[in-house]
């Protein structure tokens, strides 16, 4: 079971920051084998919980499908041609295989096995078999017999974890390998992916054994007070549908009652050639990939009688469901909005239409809800459309909002969508959105000789699966470019009438109390209230267009040009201070990115002013610029591919951004505008503040915030420089003006500003915008950060903190932190350390204990503030066993630190680190560049230094490591313990 876990790297400005985000989502993160297949739920729709037993029928709704006239469409079922540059085959067995040579990264293989079975064929709805089994195949083939495969994927470069590598949904269940091309590894990986298929063992005792992990899975992804939401949410979707009762994470009785023989009934009957795809793609030849496929899956002729895939039947929801949800963990105040809508056949001419004019529509419809807000017409602080398939036959259109007054803000909401209805679609907005989607639709195309292997191999499952079409980037872009062409705002409007007359809302409110969230009748009344208030719309107000975003700079300080050969570019040195440093990349085609970092940070502020910069930096980059509006910049922008945010951490400050090559000179003006003219808007000053004070309420109760806030607490003696969270009452005290303020004393003026940009630009025209837009930027005084880091304690820390009632919560978490000189082999070697620990817990905790889903180590070095060496170790388990959790954990460690790592284990931490290293993306060039053109370096090391560092490294290196990292005496223990 392979994850990928945040590397061991020294602290950039934003690492520390990282792992406090990693901790705080602990609880809600997941392995993308469970409850739904697809990684949970989809984020255009909040997922609530029914705490008084079944979602609601709106019964006292009037009529809310539409009452006007539609027209059915009637799509084109002509075939969208396979790309050519893909081998589709079928095998005797009828066994599919998609083949595909790529070298984007390079010298690497995707595989996939695509199972079309999952949860909706078990023969007990709620057993979570097919989840089950999924996880079986980790845990014994006839090649790999019990835990024997995981010490083979990580000697082919994968790392062990909690998260898989394999996901099952209702529908479909599949297999993920990414390997080198070496010879020794791609036939290890075409074993694996055959004993998948053909010859696992699902053993009666490791059934058993598994029991526990899966038991805990289910505890935490849907026993919390906020992940019970999954649970209404799946009743109101599957309600009616073949699919209703079939959750894919199961329930716990049926967890616990699984046996080997339920297993093989299911492993027998689904997993089977018809119903199973091969696909590889990467850089190995086409004949080649076909002989490994045929070699291994030919004879293959299933283990049972087949029977056949039954179709899942499902209807329209065209009954009101309206209902609400209060849990004190529910701490965003908010309300879902759902629409069933028909699923078309993505592989033909014409579904591929409907669903293009449907995501049209979502942007226009989106693009009215942005202005709405802006101009003080919608009351809502946020609200969001898309579309989301939460099966392969239930497709949804998604609203999410929010306000300070939810029953004002639903009524708006559902007041806009009816006007769209009954006044239709103008053509301003339907060119306003194609421009958008054709700058999309330019910017793919652009970049389509470095599509990447996964993108392929992704693409190709979903061809099997679902039927998605997957041509040629080229022919697929010349058939969008004609639809927009082509598209009418009335063939626009007709299909919003059209689906509006299929379906009935499903309205769900959600937060933490009684007093936020409106009751039932209330929401009934607002949804009424906002159909007949959109019937009766006028005409929407004109908006002034701009032309420009800013009057280019001139020139007056061409700089100091310096060539930097450790990453084939140059840097350009101001008299400003500021330095702009180039790197020219393809590993994105048609695409440039830009990093800039300077050192302060909020360590040169005042007290308490450090957990408010994601609320400062939020309401600038969601606020106009200059004199121009926010409405009038998303309209100067549409049709660009561009983005720039920037960011304050502890000890930095700076800007990251993304724009199509032909848009790079627009992110330089936002650069710009952000450091010379930023502002404040009232709406995105009044939704920062909220994101803010749900982030400080949520801190006060769930318990991985807690105990990240008691790791500081006890790692800084209560330093108020290293709180993370913001104060409620610091928060209620902020007004727009003082958000401005803190933002300007960091980023209005620039002193070391590097500004990194990396990507596919000529290097004459990356010159010229440094030199116009960086060179320009005004100067400020010279500071940095300051050090507000203590000694880490020198003796055992613990503490316990509240999980609350339920016991997804519960687990016990480690920091250690120790200070020693960081070098290139003091971050390597703290990296396989932790590679070494994790692949040992999860054995240990997972495997063996039968405790927990998993456990995670983060380890870190950082060079600023100070020279550190940190782990975390964070794990989750059943809260009756905790004693157990950590006596395990504590042995594992201590044993590590004692013994150090066996030959195996180092080659296999060795193993996953290399192949991490040999994968370079512009992120990491942009870092190098920084580094590079920095008078103070954080990390001046390349990935290649790096892999050339791990064929030297020694075991003993890592076991000394170990020792240093893990004293016996020193480290921070938070328990999570049930009220």
């Amino acid at each position: 079971m392979v994850a990928t876990t945040p590397r061991s790297q020294r602290d950039r400005g934003l690492a520390r920051w990282l792992i406090g985000v990693v901790v705080l989502a602990l609880v809600a993160g997941a392995c993308t084998a469970s409850s739904n297949g697809d990684d949970a739920f989809d984020s255009t729709t909040p997922t609530t919980a029914d705490a008084d037993g079944g979602p609601e029928d709106g019964a006292g709704l009037p009529g809310l499908g539409s009452t006007l006239d539609s027209i059915e469409p009637d799509p084109d079922p002509t075939p969208i041609p396979m790309d050519e540059a893909v081998r589709v085959g079928q095998l005797d067995n009828g066994l599919t295989y998609y083949l595909r040579r790529n070298r984007a990264p390079g010298q690497r293989l995707e595989l996939r096995l695509a199972v079309d079975a999952g949860s909706a064929l078990q023969d007990q709805p709620d057993s979570g078999l097919a989840h089950f089994v999924e996880h079986m195949m980790f845990n014994g083939t006839d090649k790999y017999p019990d835990n024997s495969l995981d010490p083979v994927l990580q000697r082919l470069g994968l790392e062990i974890g909690p998260d898989i590598n394999a996901y099952t949904s209702y529908d479909e269940t599949v297999y993920e390998l990414t390997v080198a091309t070496d010879p020794s590894s791609v036939t290890e990986a075409f074993d694996v992916l055959a004993d998948w298929a053909i010859a696992a063992t699902l053993d009666e005792q490791a059934v058993i054994d598994e029991r526990g992990v899966l038991r805990e899975e289910r505890r935490v992804r849907v026993e919390s007070g906020s992940a019970q939401s999954a649970l209404l949410f799946d009743e109101i979707y599957t309600k009616g549908s073949d699919y209703a009762g079939y959750f894919t994470i199961g329930s716990t009785e049926g967890i616990l009652s699984t046996t080997a023989q339920d297993a093989r009934r299911f492993y027998d009957r689904w997993y089977r050639p018809d119903l199973m795809a091969v696909i590889v793609v990467g850089d190995l030849t086409l004949d080649q990939m076909e002989q490994e496929v045929t070699s291994r899956f030919s004879d293959f002729a299933g283990r049972s009688d087949a029977i056949e895939r039954p179709d899942i039947e499902v209807a329209p929801i065209d009954t009101p469901v309206v209902d609400r949800y209060v849990h004190e963990e529910m701490t965003r105040p908010a309300i879902s909005l759902d629409y069933w809508i028909p699923t078309w056949d993505a592989g033909t001419i014409g579904g591929e239409r409907l669903i293009m004019l449907g995501e049209v529509l979502i942007q226009v419809i989106q693009n009215r809800f942005d202005e709405g807000i802006e101009q003080g017409e919608i009351r809502a602080l946020e609200a969001s459309i898309g579309s989301f398939d939460y099966t392969r036959n239930l497709w949804f259109l998604g609203l999410n909002f929010t306000g300070d007054d939810l029953v004002a803000a639903t009524e708006d909401v559902l007041g806009a969508l009816r006007t769209v209805e009954v006044n239709g679609v103008t053509q301003d907005e339907l060119d306003r959105a194609i421009g958008e989607f054709q700058a999309w639709a330019d910017q793919r195309l652009a970049s389509a000789d470095t599509t990447q292997d996964s993108e392929f191999a992704n693409l190709y499952v979903a061809n099997f699966l679902s039927g998605t079409e997957a041509s040629s980037v080229e022919d697929w872009h010349a058939r969008v470019t004609a639809m927009f062409e082509s598209f009418t705002a009335q063939e626009l409007t007709n299909y919003f009438q059209y689906l509006m007359s299929l379906s009935a809302p499903l309205v769900v409110g959600l937060g933490p109390d009684d007093d936020i969230v409106p009751s039932v009748a209330e929401l009934e009344a607002a949804v009424a209230a906002g159909i007949e208030k959109g019937s009766n719309a006028g005409e929407a107000a004109q908006i002034e267009a701009i032309d420009e975003l800013m009057t280019v700079p001139r020139i007056d300080d061409e700089g100091d040009r310096i060539e930097i050969r450790e990453v084939d570019g140059f840097a350009i040195r101001f008299d400003n201070g500021a330095t702009g440093v180039f790197v020219p990349s393809t590993i994105s085609e048609g695409s440039v990115d830009l990093l800039a970092r300077s050192f302060g940070g909020w360590s040169t502020l005042e007290p308490g002013d450090g957990p408010l910069m994601g609320l400062v930096t939020e309401a600038v980059s969601s606020s106009g610029l200059a004199e121009i509006d926010r409405v009038q910049l998303d309209r100067l922008l549409a049709g660009s591919v561009v983005s720039l945010s920037p960011y304050i951490d502890e000890t930095e400050e700076g800007f990251f951004g993304n724009a199509a090559t032909d848009d790079a000179e627009l992110m330089f003006q936002l650069l710009s505008l952000l450091v010379t003219d930023p502002r404040v808007d009232d709406v995105a000053f009044r939704s920062a503040v909220q994101s803010a004070k749900i982030e400080a309420e949520n801190s006060a109760i769930d318990p991985s915030s807690l105990s990240f806030a008691a790791m500081l607490d006890a790692r800084y003696s209560g330093d108020p420089y290293e709180v993370i969270v913001p104060d409620l009452a610091r928060i209620e005290g902020l007004d727009a003006s003082d958000a401005l303020d803190l933002y300007e004393q960091r980023l209005g003026k620039v002193d070391d500003l590097v500004v990194a940009l990396v990507g596919d630009i000529d290097a004459q025209t990356a010159e010229l915008l440094l030199q116009t837009y960086v060179g320009t930027l005004p100067a400020g005084a010279s500071d940095s950060f300051v050090d507000h880091w203590n000694e880490p304690p020198a003796d055992l820390i613990e503490v316990e903190v509240s999980a609350g009632a339920d016991s997804s919560g519960a687990g016990v978490d480690f920091l250690f932190s120790v200070e020693m000189p960081v070098s290139e082999r003091t971050d390597l070697a703290v990296e396989l350390v932790g590679n070494i620990l994790q692949a040992r817990l999860f054995d240990a905790i997972r495997e063996d204990l039968g405790a927990t889903y998993g456990g995670n180590v983060y380890p870190t070095t950082s060079v600023v503030p100070d020279e550190v060496v940190e782990v975390f170790v964070i794990v989750n388990g059943d809260p009756d066993r905790l004693d157990q959790i950590e006596q395990v954990v504590l042995e594992e460690i201590e044993d590590l630190a004692r013994n150090g790592p066996s030959v195996d284990e180092f080659q296999r931490a060795v193993a996953i680190s290399t192949s991490d290293y040999e994968l370079i993306n512009n992120f990491q060039l942009m870092l190098m560049a920084i580094d590079a053109a920095s008078e103070d370096p954080i990390d001046p090391y390349t990935r290649g230094e790096a892999l050339q560092l791990l064929q030297r490294i020694t075991q003993s290196e890592v076991a000394a490591m170990a020792r240093s990292m893990f004293p016996t005496d020193q480290r921070i223990r938070v328990r999570r313990v049930n009220d």
